[in-house]
């Protein structure tokens, strides 16, 4: 498979041609909101109370400050001991899962074999989403859902920069995926006024 992102203009593999990579994600702890939610809370918990330390008058902040400090540190700590085992299942074989768009398809991968555990060609979708209420900002990720026909074909949970790869989504099936083209939209490209 051709790595789209080593060109130099992206896109120019056509699916007819082969399939080739345009992105890929894997998941974040987001995947698993029942331990993330918590986790950032602590965070930021651990957080805001040393920032609302150094709002006060700077005698003060001082003053409290060694006391403020240990205690942010194992909150923080706590929130991250929670976190480590979500986290390296990122890397064990049979945990790990990958989302990979190619100009044909978005697949879901499992393990280290990259098998193929879930796929939608392009040719498919219809809209990308984000599911309502899956946003965690602390970790810059939310779940995905591919719809066709109102029926959520896939759901991606987890995915880190969600939006971008919402767009890059979006792109690939209105570059490759599209049954029918814009009738404004050409094939080949003609000079005005040519027949």
């Amino acid at each position: 498979m051709a790595d789209m992102r080593t060109q130099a203009i992206m896109g120019i593999i056509p699916p007819t041609v082969g399939e080739a990579r345009i992105a890929e994600r894997w998941p974040t702890v987001a995947a698993y909101p029942f331990v993330s939610k918590p986790a950032a809370a602590l965070q930021q918990l651990a957080k805001g109370l040393i920032v609302s330390i150094l709002k006060l008058h700077w005698l003060v902040a001082v003053a409290l400050m060694p006391f403020v400090l240990p205690l942010s540190f194992v909150i923080a700590l706590a929130a991250w001991l929670m976190l480590a085992p979500f986290f390296f299942l990122k890397i064990l074989p049979g945990f790990m899962t990958r989302y990979l768009l190619t100009n044909k398809r978005l697949i879901v991968q499992r393990g280290w074999s990259r098998k193929i555990v879930q796929e939608v060609p392009l040719s498919e979708m219809e809209k990308v989403q984000v599911v309502p209420g899956s946003e965690q900002p602390f970790y810059t990720s939310a779940d995905l859902e591919i719809l066709s026909n109102g029926k959520v074909l896939l759901r991606l949970p987890g995915v880190d920069e969600y939006e971008q790869f919402r767009v890059q989504i979006e792109n690939a099936y209105i570059a490759w995926g599209r049954k029918e083209h814009p009738k404004e939209q050409a094939y080949p490209a003609k000079a005005p006024g040519s027949a």
